[in-house]
């Protein structure tokens, strides 16, 4: 079902979250800070997220963190999907199962490398494609490469992005 966020959110839609929401009563906090009622999501992971964290997950780039509102945005049949795979519960448990600390700072906890792998997992169980290989033991921590490749990137480093020869020399006349 398709909603619209001119007349609202269609009542299917509606009842889908609600739904959601019940099923796991981890889906009623923000996933990242514990506020109650969330009403965003980040559709990546399939978790619920408050306004404030929302901000912070649309800051990271829908590469990383594909945020709609869960009470007014338009909403299609392969996001709902996802939602429906994910939920807070398991994405805690995951993060938990990582390493990673409740508390670390969201921009962090995104590019790691189980963060990775969970929005890939989370992919596959929706679309019904082959589950990707999970992070090695104790590596889930780690800064992910697609993360560590754009920080070389913003701050310049000739190194590959996406592998292939480094960046070309830039030919400046200095005189």
């Amino acid at each position: 079902p398709w909603t619209g966020a001119a007349g609202g959110m269609d009542p299917e839609t509606k009842a889908f979250f609600r739904g959601l929401r019940d099923a796991d009563p981890g889906n009623s906090t923000c996933i990242d800070c514990g506020t109650p009622s969330p009403q965003w999501a980040t559709v990546s992971y399939g978790g619920y997220m408050c306004l404030t964290c929302s901000g912070v997950h649309r800051s990271l780039g829908v590469h990383l963190s594909f945020v709609r509102s869960v009470t007014m945005d338009t909403w299609n049949e392969r996001q709902m999907k996802k939602m429906k795979v994910g939920g807070n519960g398991p994405l805690r448990q995951f993060f938990q199962e990582q390493g990673i600390p409740e508390d670390m700072p969201i921009p962090q906890k995104y590019n790691t490398k189980a963060a990775e792998y969970y929005r890939e997992l989370i992919k596959a169980k929706a679309e019904g494609l082959e589950l990707p290989a999970p992070p090695a033991p104790g590596a889930g921590a780690e800064q992910s490469d697609l993360y560590s490749s754009q920080s070389r990137a913003a701050n310049n480093d000739p190194a590959p992005i996406y592998g292939g020869a480094p960046a070309a020399p830039s030919y400046h006349n200095s005189g």
